[in-house]
């Protein structure tokens, strides 16, 4: 892929023009909500009520960035992070695709105990080693690879009800003093940096 293309920021979010959907979810770094424009395009909003996570979004962005376009790679729809203050919520915000199938652990929900069939899981498989490889080859690993981090998109393929997509709310610059999370070979920059990513999985 054309590392130019990969690196294009997307277009700035009106904000003015958006209206609360729903609540999509909650983790430690706050909450996740459905957001929709003046041109009914959905966003998915990750918002903190503390303007300590803007040091951690402006790196989630940033890593975002880097990987623009790629199809394993949840993106960015915001090039930088949001503040807010009163009258409005206090905090910080960024702004990124919408999953609208939701995660692999819901897919996985509805079999009721039973197996996902093989050729699921392989295609599942597949792609979520395609995202790895692609951070990987960039020096980043992947911190918390789980159901609930992987997301599932509408397919553009004729034929195909659903595409995976790869969500990473962990990954970690490799460094040169090697913890838990980074235990692979240092790289050119040998800082330790710490981002919060989603990536994404396709059919």
């Amino acid at each position: 892929m054309d590392r130019n293309r990969m690196m294009r920021k997307p277009p700035r979010v009106e904000e003015s023009s958006l209206k609360h959907v729903s609540f999509l979810g909650r983790g430690s770094f706050g909450c996740v909500s459905l957001q929709r424009d003046s041109n009914f395009r959905l966003y998915a909003k990750k918002s903190s009520s503390s303007f300590n996570q803007v040091k951690d979004f402006n790196k989630e962005v940033r890593i975002m960035l880097r990987f623009r376009n790629h199809p394993r790679i949840v993106q960015a729809l915001s090039s930088f992070v949001h503040l807010s203050a009163p009258p409005d919520a206090e905090g910080c915000h960024i702004y990124m695709e919408y999953a609208s199938k939701g995660t692999l652990f819901n897919m996985i929900s509805r079999f009721r105990g039973r197996p996902m069939p093989e050729n699921m899981i392989g295609r599942a498989a597949f792609m979520i080693l395609q995202g790895l490889e692609i951070l990987h080859s960039n020096g980043y690993v992947h911190c918390d690879l789980k159901p609930a981090n992987v997301l599932v998109f509408p397919s553009t393929t004729v034929g195909e009800p659903w595409c995976w997509i790869w969500v990473s709310p962990s990954f970690n610059r490799l460094s040169y003093r090697p913890t838990i999370e980074t235990v692979t070979p240092k790289t050119q920059e040998g800082r330790p940096t710490k981002a919060h990513l989603s990536g994404r999985l396709s059919s």
